[in-house]
């Protein structure tokens, strides 16, 4: 499960009371437009976007406030070459930073992540308020514990085709040691390779035959 950085709050170091306002509000607009900015590193790069916003926002007030003031004393209110760098050097980091942050990707993708993150924490939400219909039991063990998905129209049972988490069949096995059926024939049913079945026979079937034996053995053995 992604991290969702939920307690992430703009900083805004560097900028005046107002701006640090303007910046909150922008940096949640962008969080709740693009939800695929939820990890850490994403975020960071997002506070440098709306902090650079900030200040493109402050230089186009600037130049707004030399205008008024130039147009009162009648002098021309062109904008100076080193304010039109200025102002073109932010638009590039911004269009840098908005391309790594993958606001420019299509907007129906973008639509259809935020319906899957919806449904995920819709479906999380449901398991959280209704666990009893994903509780399953250990038919062996008796062990209660859930799924993600569903299980209250399923009936627990030991399934004949597994030893504990090992998938084999007794029955199937016997077959094959009595030359029933071929090793290539065992391992099309379980749907695994031959060499699957060497490694029943030396970790599963040797072992258990062993432990039979020698527990046979010292049922067996006289008392002293």
């Amino acid at each position: 499960m992604s991290e969702k950085n939920e307690g992430f709050q703009f900083q805004g170091n560097g900028l005046t009371t107002k701006e640090k306002r303007w910046g909150e509000q922008r940096f949640n607009e962008y969080r709740q437009n693009y939800p695929h900015l939820h990890k850490m590193s994403d975020l960071l790069v997002l506070e440098d976007l709306v902090f650079q916003e900030a200040l493109h926002e402050r230089l186009k007030e600037n130049i707004s406030q030399r205008a008024k003031k130039d147009q009162k004393s009648k002098e021309d209110a062109a904008v100076t070459s080193g304010t039109q760098e200025l102002f073109k050097e932010s638009i590039d980091l911004q269009f840098k930073l908005k391309e790594k942050l993958g606001l420019f990707e299509d907007k129906k993708k973008l639509d259809a992540f935020r319906d899957f993150e919806q449904l995920r924490e819709d479906f999380r939400e449901y398991r959280r308020r209704y666990p009893h219909l994903f509780k399953t039991t250990c038919p062996k063990c008796a062990f209660i514990y859930f799924l993600k998905r569903r299980t209250d129209c399923y009936e627990e049972i030991k399934s004949p085709w597994f030893k504990d988490k090992t998938l084999c069949n007794p029955e199937l096995w016997d077959c094959y040691k009595n030359g029933e059926i071929t090793k290539d024939r065992i391992a099309r049913i379980l749907g695994v390779s031959i060499d699957y079945i060497d490694w029943l026979e030396d970790k599963i079937f040797t072992k258990e035959t062993e432990s039979h034996t020698k527990e046979n053995s010292e049922e067996e053995s006289p008392t002293q």
